[in-house]
């Protein structure tokens, strides 16, 4: 493993791009792993602004989605990956974990021959995708309950917390590690 230092968050966003850029311009069949929130914006404002490249064969599989939100609500990541990157490029394919497909994520990841990149975010109690503290490491894609924590860190997008899901879809640490 190499581990890189930046001076600030633009740096980081631009090595992030330009790899993504490279993997698109150099293979037949890229497939990324994508995450919301605040940590990777940067990356997809860049990625909206490269219009010399095209992603009409990369696939994505997305790390999480909350449970019962319709795709078209404001807070679905569906949503956020609607307005922060999908509008600007077409895909191949879109991929988000739920209850249709929770069983065969994993393997339609690795029917796609795996990720290439994956961008990650680690929340404020540690977790990454929606793998609370705790989660076992073997963990392949689940439905998952989210901890007060989480979902109070995640009413700030809400009206209120009450209006913050409990649970959601989520690649488990061992589907991430893959």
């Amino acid at each position: 493993m190499e581990i890189k230092t930046f001076s600030n968050y633009k740096q980081i966003c631009n090595l992030v791009s330009s790899n993504i850029r490279d993997l698109v311009l150099h293979n037949d069949n890229p497939v990324l792993g994508l995450a919301t929130g605040s940590t990777p914006v940067g990356v997809y404002e860049n990625l909206s602004l490269m219009r010399d490249i095209s992603f009409e064969n990369t696939i994505t599989f997305n790390l999480d989605e909350y449970r019962g939100l319709n795709h078209n609500h404001r807070q679905s990541y569906h949503y956020f990956m609607k307005k922060h990157l999908f509008q600007y490029h077409r895909f191949s394919k879109n991929y988000f974990p739920g209850q249709s497909n929770l069983h065969k994520y994993d393997t339609m990841i690795k029917n796609t021959g795996g990720i290439d990149i994956q961008i990650l975010g680690i929340g404020t109690n540690g977790h990454i995708a929606f793998n609370e503290p705790g989660s076992p490491r073997d963990s392949l894609t689940r439905k998952v309950e989210l901890t007060e924590n989480t979902r109070k860190d995640n009413s700030r997008f809400f009206d209120n917390i009450d209006d913050v899901p409990t649970h959601a879809w989520t690649m488990g640490i061992e589907s991430i590690m893959r």
